[in-house]
């Protein structure tokens, strides 16, 4: 989202061309179509001050002559009740603090177009990512310390009230023209009061900027102290000249922000004071316990450092009236370059070759034109005549060699074929400098070329991108905007080709014998400043353990270039650069001994990928790194990738996968998608592979939850994997689970054949779980003989339940031998006197071993009767319909139901009908029809 910005731009800048519009969606042309008009009767927008992805931000005159910042909602974004709210919560938040450190929200409203607004101070200024770049990258420490102290004076505030930015960074600070510091832009600003917008798993905020715990989206876990790190990483930028987590992809850039611990600031200015470079290490502490535990604390201490380093200012003390200290400006570096190579496609060429001359000729001709053009504009005749001219020799060049009117850029020059055919000075040394860092590489002019075009290139090369573009925008989009069908340019990915501070910074492109010998020349000073900088309140092993933690995740620098331009990303999943850098990391970690220092936030990763039921791209990242470390070191693999996917999920894990994949409506009712429980079943068959013991008790704790009957294979493969030698410890649990579920870990258990295993059955044969005791029995028993004459023995003699769980169990494991016995019980004049329950699970029993005799036994019991109702009977012959009912296909059993369904005096009201259900489901069996009277 943007926000005002400072000095207000040139007007003329500010409008749109003749060629804009507001169409095509382009938000930019609709912002800039909106100069000039007034907004509710009463606010004339005068010029763009900024477009961001939510926002517009202009300059504007009230009717009564006030001038204001007015920050539009764009049109698409509006109809959006959430991305309304949040965009109103910038003024809401900003305005309950009254400080001077941030902007004030004086009114909101909606456009005629129903698009909310919001009436802010104008500030006129630069921001701190300005100022950054027009000190060449190296803010003084004494204009750098004291903008942090005035940050941290304002955090300090929005603390006390609970409220944490989590969006600071140079962009989102600005120092006014009359000094003082102000923090932009609350619209991702969270409230610690229960009511946050933000859900957990989300992250908000800029990564190179951002606390870990920030970039893992772990909103519980954020306070205060993540600004803190914020205000830590903007020092670190500004004093070091680069930012942190430097990366290729969002997906990385978040990984690294939440994976690898900042490096101390020693590493990338080892020329700044000891105090300094411990202050930035200590508020950019991996741990939040272990920075400085609030901004008031973290301001105490900028203000010392900058007393004991004699960089006091006289308002230190007194936020409402601080003005900028004068800065103690570093001298300019010397840079060395190294000219590239001519490209082995491509034969160099000498200085007097006739395509070498041309091209200078064209140069030396637009170097007249640049300046004219700066100076007087384009309606100026001396301008006119000028490119006039250009143009002819540019005409001339392509009809006498029309494929070779190219440069390849390099930060400060124009080159063609090894030769410099331009090198600026200055001002002008930034027409190349600005296209380079844009990401153009090549420009080529092609025959047909207009004047219009050439002009158009030209007034391209004039852009500054701090004064001209808006924020968003640079010139590589500058020049495709306006579409010049001669002008051919190759523009790479300034993200993709590797990390921006060092291609600004174009001097590390110097000679790989002279870098060497600097940095051997420079370690040991490197080593002095960090010791010195590193300690911040902790023992020397304390020390050790953090600097080996910290470089346990760091690449190399060349290897990160090596690995960057190879790997293909894909921002819906993983890329292969982040999958790479985590290996490494892990195997960076693990010799240092500390693997958790990766595994806890890959850990917290998984988990916000389960909650967000993203469990493709959960598993194809683990397979991924599993490849990675095969790859890395195929003998060690067999170990390493057990060790990463058990520390990526831990028991805890299981147990949230399972019940997020399973579930199929949110907390407040509102069905969910629905999940492709295959595709969780097979990835979790993978992930379960590896995983052991440690595992063993929450794998039995989900599974009656599971209906799946993939998903359900394989945790009984993985139990029927782990158990062997762990049994006793889980027989405990075994007695808690339904009668289903624990029949499957018994066959497990009787299927090891460990001691452990035989111990556990023997434990739960004696257990006072009726059906628990006679399953173990069933498994324990050596032989058929055996198992039927102890079940028969408890089914005759135990107590009630145990009798009915020894039939159930009887007929569970098909013990046909106890038919007889079965038909005995049956048949016995006791059988009317046993309970209910003991009476069906006989029946039961029956049917299941011999369905035949089953059937016969029912249509027995079903046709004797007395001549008076017996109740006791009568439930056994209801019992008998239901049977037959459920059971039976013949004709004779048919029969038995009908007759039984008739009003006869023997035969109550609860049989009759139990009796017409059975009829006409043994009918269906049989294809037949009742007629009304109940005959078929």
């Amino acid at each position: 989202m943007s926000s005002p910005r400072g000095i207000l731009p040139d007007p003329a800048l500010s409008q749109p061309s003749p060629a804009s519009g507001a169409s095509g969606g382009d938000e930019k042309q609709r912002a800039r179509a909106r100069i000039g008009m007034t907004i509710k009767g009463k606010w004339r927008l005068d010029s763009l001050l900024g477009v961001g992805g939510m926002a517009s931000v202009y300059a504007s005159t009230h009717r009564n002559g006030a001038r204001v910042a007015l920050k539009i909602l764009h049109a698409e974004f509006a109809r959006d009740p959430g991305i309304r709210e949040r965009f109103l919560k910038e003024g809401y938040v900003a305005n309950r603090i009254e400080h001077p450190g941030r902007v004030a929200i004086l009114d909101d409203d909606v456009t005629e177009l129903d698009e909310p607004f919001l009436v802010m101070e104008l500030l006129e200024g630069e921001t701190v990512q300005q100022l950054w770049k027009r000190k060449a990258r190296k803010v003084p420490v004494g204009e750098a310390l004291w903008i942090a102290s005035e940050m941290l004076d304002t955090l300090q505030e929005f603390h006390a009230q609970g409220i944490v930015h989590r969006d600071l960074k140079p962009a989102n600070i600005f120092v006014t023209r009359e000094g003082a510091v102000k923090l932009l832009d609350f619209g991702v600003a969270r409230v610690l009061d229960g009511r946050g917008m933000t859900m957990a798993g989300t992250a908000l905020g800029t990564p190179s900027f951002m606390a870990p715990e920030q970039a893992m989206g772990r909103i519980e876990e954020i306070d205060g102290r993540a600004d803190v790190f914020s205000v830590g990483a903007t020092l670190f930028a500004i004093l070091g000249g680069q930012r942190l987590h430097q990366s290729r992809s969002d997906n990385e850039a978040f990984i690294l922000a939440a994976t690898k611990p900042a490096p101390s600031l020693a590493r990338t200015a080892p020329e700044l004071p000891a105090p300094v470079i411990s202050l930035v290490d200590r508020a950019l502490a991996f741990q939040a316990a272990h920075r400085f535990a609030s901004a008031q604390q973290m301001r105490q201490e900028v203000l010392r450092v900058m007393d004991e380093l004699g960089l006091s200012n006289p308002h230190q003390t007194d936020s409402l009236s601080t003005r900028r200290p004068p800065a103690h400006e570093a001298p300019t570096p010397v840079v060395e370059v190294r000219m590239p190579q001519a490209p082995d496609d491509e034969v160099a060429l000498a200085p007097d070759h006739p395509d070498v001359v041309r091209l200078m000729e064209l140069f030396r001709r637009l170097e007249r034109l640049l300046p004219s053009v700066r100076h007087y504009g384009w309606g100026h005749p001396e301008s006119d005549n000028k490119l006039r001219a250009t143009f002819q020799v540019v005409v001339d060049a392509l009809r006498d060699a029309p494929s070779q009117v190219y440069w390849k850029l390099t930060p400060y020059a124009f080159e063609h074929r090894g030769c410099t055919v331009w090198e600026p000075s200055h001002p002008l040394d930034l027409v190349p400098y600005n296209l380079f860092a844009a990401g153009v590489r090549q420009l080529a002019l092609a025959p047909g070329i207009t004047e219009g075009e050439l002009r158009s290139l030209v007034e391209v090369m004039l852009l500054d991108p701090l004064r001209d573009l808006l924020p968003e925008d640079d010139i590589a989009a500058a020049l495709w905007e306006r579409r010049l069908e001669h002008i051919r340019y190759d523009v790479v990915s300034v993200l993709a080709e590797g990390d921006a501070a060092e291609r600004e910074l174009f001097w590390q492109e110097a000679d790989d014998l002279e870098e060497l010998a600097r940095q051997a020349a420079a370690e040991e000073k490197q080593n002095r400043a960090e010791a010195a900088a590193m300690v911040i309140d902790t023992d020397r092993e304390a020390l050790r353990a953090a600097r080996q933690a910290a470089s346990a995740l760091s690449l190399d620098p060349a290897a990160q270039r090596a690995l960057g331009a190879q790997l293909a990303q894909s921002p819906e999943r993983w890329s292969e650069r982040f999958i790479d850098v985590t290996a490494d990391a892990f195997l960076n970690a693990r010799r240092y001994r500390d693997p958790e220092l990766l595994l806890g936030p890959m850990s917290a990763s998984a988990r916000d990928q389960i909650l967000a039921r993203r469990f493709d791209l959960l598993f194809g990242m683990l397979d991924a790194v599993g490849r990675a470390l095969v790859a890395l070191t195929p003998r060690e693999a067999p170990m390493l990738v057990p060790e990463f996917t058990r520390g990526m999920f831990p028991p805890e894990a299981l147990r949230l996968l399972v019940r997020e994949a399973t579930r199929v409506s949110s907390a407040v009712g509102i069905p969910l998608a629905p999940v492709d429980l295959d595709l969780v079943a097979h990835g979790l068959d993978r992930v379960l592979e590896y995983l052991g013991a440690e595992h063993i008790l929450v794998a039995m704790e989900i599974m009656p939850q599971v209906a799946h009957e993939g998903l359900r294979e394989v945790l009984l493969n993985f139990l029927t994997r782990a158990l062997p030698g762990n049994e006793p410890g889980v027989v405990d649990v075994v007695m808690t689970m339904d009668l289903e579920n624990a029949r499957a870990i018994l066959r497990i258990f009787a299927g090891s054949a460990t001691p452990g295993a035989q111990e556990a059955l023997r434990r739960l044969s004696g257990c006072g779980i009726a059906a628990l005791r006679c399953e173990a029995i069933a498994y324990l028993a050596s032989s058929p003989e055996q198992l039927r004459d102890e079940l028969m023995q408890l089914a005759e003699g135990g107590a009630p339940d145990l009798r009915v769980a020894a039939l159930r169990t009887l007929a569970f494991h098909q013990i046909r031998a106890a038919g007889p016995l079965l038909v005995r019980r049956i048949q016995d004049p006791a059988f009317q006197k046993l309970s209910l329950d003991e009476r069906r699970e006989l029946l039961a029993a029956l049917f299941t071993l011999n369905p035949a005799r089953g059937e016969g036994m029912a249509v027995e019991i079903l046709q004797r009767h007395g001549l008076l109702v017996d109740e006791a009977v009568e439930q056994t012959r209801t019992l008998a319909a239901e049977m037959l009912g459920k059971e039976s296909r013949s004709q004779p059993a048919l029969d038995a139901v009908v007759a039984a369904a008739k009003r006869r005096p023997w035969n109550s009201g609860e049989l009759r009908d139990a009796a017409s259900a059975a009829a006409e489901a043994i009918a269906a069996r049989l294809g037949q029809r009742l007629v009304p009277s109940g005959e078929s």
